[in-house]
């Protein structure tokens, strides 16, 4: 008798703690979606998006002297000796679906990366409905990173700092609104860089710090954030194209250091305010490739050629780029199809800045490096 009324309550209690994750799920899309609409979320204005794409590719056309035309709602054109591609923001004619498909496959790219010895974090998949794997998970490799497994990008439901089963599951609710499967990593000590190959060769490298602001004594960090956001509006995007989001990684990574979007920092003291680097601007941003060793160069174009891909954006994180991954103990833990290319000119320090368009442009269009063309 008392084992059936012990396991009647653990059923209970299952399906209590089922419904309460529901009802907080809820309230996250509710506030998901009015965020969507009052466009608080992902890009500044996707005209101020498209116009800076526009720009960029205008630029890499009058480098090589090939004819350039806008066409309608956002795409453009180049061409030259009757030859020509288009483009459209970062996106170009250029890796199979198939490929972009599997690149967004985020366990399956670390599953073929692993089995090519390539160094990776450790990593689990569980869904909302089944978080036992997480809480398992989380007990041997605290703290975590949980985002979406598959389909998205620039850091679309991704929550750092992960510590307790209560965050988890916040971070979890937060993730399933872009996906049903999740994926829980180890969060890596280290910064993130990303290496942009084109065919295998190396064309740039980033380092991108996380996201911060700077007190001035008197304002609290969601204030500070505001100011960020109005600084990146009133210069149309060229010192960054997302706003900097005060969503859930943000109200995790302020805890994880003690303060809360109400804290007051003081006056010339610099706060994290998010891990992931997607909503970082050109302020964290620097160009790094002289800082990158050989192998470390190997490594990221291997991972590359695993996964297929000809334009890659490969993301790794590090503590010394100059140490190949097996001795700092960084990983690669993401491959890109589709990477965003405006970080490349988004950079802090000028001097250094490659236009990485131009190598781009020059690949699709066939041309030599040393080749003089008539673009009419």
């Amino acid at each position: 008798m008392f084992n059936t009324e012990a396991k009647e309550t653990t059923r209970s209690s299952g399906r209590l703690q089922r419904w309460a994750i529901h009802v907080w799920r809820l309230a996250y899309y509710l506030k998901f979606v009015w965020d969507k609409l009052a466009n608080r979320w992902g890009t500044l204005d996707d005209p101020m998006r498209t116009n800076f794409y526009i720009d960029m590719w205008r630029a890499a056309a009058q480098e090589l002297s090939v004819k350039f035309t806008q066409l309608p709602d956002g795409f453009c054109e180049a061409s030259v000796n009757g030859r020509s591609t288009r483009m459209y923001q970062n996106l170009i004619m250029l890796d199979h679906p198939v490929t972009m498909k599997l690149a967004r496959n985020k366990p399956l790219v670390l599953k073929l990366l692993s089995d090519h010895g390539i160094m990776v974090p450790e990593y689990c998949e569980f869904t909302l409905r089944n978080i036992a794997p997480a809480i398992e998970f989380l007990h041997h490799h605290s703290p975590c990173v949980v985002k979406p497994a598959h389909g998205t990008a620039g850091g679309e439901g991704v929550t750092t700092n992960v510590r307790s089963i209560r965050e988890l599951k916040r971070a979890a609710i937060f993730a399933s609104l872009y996906g049903h499967t999740l994926l829980m990593e180890r969060q890596i000590p280290g910064e993130s860089y990303r290496l942009l190959y084109l065919n295998g060769e190396l064309i740039d490298a980033i380092r991108r710090r996380s996201p911060r602001v700077i007190g001035d004594g008197t304002s609290t960090i969601r204030e500070l954030i505001k100011r960020e956001n109005e600084r990146r509006a009133y210069l149309n995007g060229t010192e960054g194209l997302t706003w900097l989001r005060a969503d859930l990684d943000c109200r995790a990574t302020l805890r994880a250091g003690g303060r809360t979007l109400n804290t007051v920092p003081k006056s010339g003291e610099e706060i994290v305010v998010k891990q992931a680097a997607n909503d970082n601007s050109s302020r964290e941003n620097e160009s790094v490739r002289h800082l990158l060793c050989d192998q470390l160069i190997r490594e990221g174009a291997r991972a590359a050629m695993i996964v297929d891909v000809r334009l890659a954006g490969v993301d790794l994180i590090t503590t010394d780029p100059r140490r190949p991954l097996k001795e700092s103990g960084g990983v690669i833990n993401e491959v890109n199809t589709t990477p965003g290319l405006h970080y490349h000119y988004q950079v802090s320090d000028k001097a250094h800045l490659v236009p990485v368009l131009v190598p781009i442009l020059r690949h699709l269009l066939e041309l030599d490096v040393h080749q003089q063309v008539n673009s009419y």
